[in-house]
């Protein structure tokens, strides 16, 4: 992996201030990470396994969130290739050591690849020019942009059904609270006994999720362990001791049960008289 420099005027940047501590740490290792022209894959899978192989505390969502936050101080450019989604840090000015870059460029068109794409895209193009009145009617395609606020929502729902219905709904939401306060409703959820009962099965489609403003619900959960008494483990196995014996009276002859609990009975000689006066051969 090639050197980096990374300069004092890092510390006063107004962009790399726009960051929190997480994005800008995202942002670091995102500088270390690409190739010599500043050029990195923008799959917010392979980011988040590439920038952080040993933190199982990072998802994918955090590094969509983070790359879009990025992406909106102007420090990197995202776009769309032949080979997937690319980013490009702005004003990388690192010492370039390849010939060319491991990505394609933003400049490279997905025409040049071949002649029956270039077709395809020619006539595409003159539809779209046809239609232009009536796409600003249409919901934006599902994955446009890299790092939406919807594909970071659609990352975190545990329920992945009707994906369509939950991006119209979202689309038409018109009072739902910023992105960060929706992720962390779904975290705290998550954690909810209506969404981990039966795998699941209760947890509610994302677009009735979206269209009921479930964000503002107040899960109930329930504490892994309750502690039913503050008295020392002494004590309460003393008490459970007690009721056994009540239980043993109660169930057995209590002539037998007091020589059980007799510590200078053999407790092998009492139970082959027990079971010999019930008429069982010992």
């Amino acid at each position: 992996m090639p050197s980096r420099y990374i300069r004092e005027g890092w510390i006063d940047s107004a962009r790399i201030d726009q960051l929190d501590a997480k994005a800008e740490t995202f942002f670091l290792r995102l500088c270390l990470k690409a190739d010599d022209f500043g050029r990195y894959s923008a799959n917010p899978v392979v980011l988040k396994n590439t920038l952080y192989p040993l933190k199982d505390d990072v998802r994918v969502t955090d590094s969509s969130r983070c790359l879009a936050a990025c992406e909106k101080a102007g420090l990197v450019r995202c776009y769309e290739t032949i080979k997937g989604p690319v980013l490009e840090i702005q004003d990388f000015k690192q010492r370039t050591r390849a010939s060319e870059s491991k990505y394609p460029s933003p400049d490279e068109s997905l025409s040049d690849k071949c002649p029956a794409d270039a077709r395809h895209l020619t006539a595409k193009n003159e539809n779209e020019v046809d239609n232009e009145n009536d796409a600003s009617s249409l919901p934006p395609a599902v994955g446009d942009g890299v790092g939406s606020d919807f594909e970071e929502f659609w990352l975190a729902y545990p329920r992945k059904v009707g994906k369509q219905a939950a991006l119209k709904a979202w689309n038409s939401a018109k009072q739902k609270p910023d992105v960060r306060t929706i992720l962390a409703a779904i975290e705290q959820q998550k954690r909810c006994d209506q969404w981990q009962r039966d795998n699941g099965q209760y947890i509610p489609h994302p677009a009735t999720w979206i269209n009921q403003g479930r964000w503002d619900d107040q899960p109930v959960t329930r504490p892994r362990y309750e502690r039913k008494s503050t008295s020392s483990l002494a004590d309460r196995v003393g008490e459970r001791m007690e009721e056994y014996h009540a239980w043993l009276r109660e169930t057995y002859d209590p002539g037998f049960v007091e020589k059980l609990l007799d510590p200078s009975r053999a407790k092998e000689d009492i139970l082959r008289d027990f079971l010999r006066s019930k008429g069982v051969r010992v």
